[in-house]
């Protein structure tokens, strides 16, 4: 899309994807290494991964990020992909959630990566967040870097 940096990932010898996974990054830093993960788990599956950017903000319920989504979604689409899931970790989990109602009707799925969410004032973990830090904390330290790809 022309607003917006996009790291496109496409399957392994040019093979026609299933779909396509649009995967919103959190707040700051480089988004680089998580849309590398998502898109391993995506080709699995058979699916590319498109993984756009709003600066590192990563403020995907602003205006100009829904804009981003829908200009990647558009973009797929052009290419003949329809199947479309996205999918954020943090802040883009955030931004999943807040996008859903709007895009209804243009996704085949959801999927959210958070690490808390604030609920009437506490911060709350998700159920599993705990087990998923050790799992990624065990990986790491026997040297595997799959994220939490299985």
């Amino acid at each position: 899309p022309g607003a917006s940096d996009v790291l496109a990932v496409a399957l392994d010898g040019g093979a026609k994807p299933r779909g396509a996974v649009v995967f919103l990054h959190g707040f700051g830093g480089s988004f680089t290494l998580p849309c590398f993960h998502v898109a391993e788990a995506a080709a699995q599956a058979g699916f590319a991964t498109r993984c756009p950017s709003t600066g590192p903000r990563g403020d995907w319920w602003s205006a100009s990020g829904e804009a981003i989504v829908r200009e990647t979604m558009a973009s797929l689409r052009a290419e003949g992909i329809e199947r479309i899931v996205l999918a954020g970790l943090s802040n883009g989990g955030a931004g999943v959630a807040q996008l859903a109602p709007r895009l209804r009707g243009a996704l085949r799925g959801l999927r959210q990566v958070l690490d808390h969410v604030e609920h009437r004032g506490r911060v709350e973990r998700p159920p599993g967040a705990e087990e998923l830090r050790r799992r990624l904390a065990g990986r790491q330290a026997a040297g595997g870097h799959r994220g939490c790809v299985d």
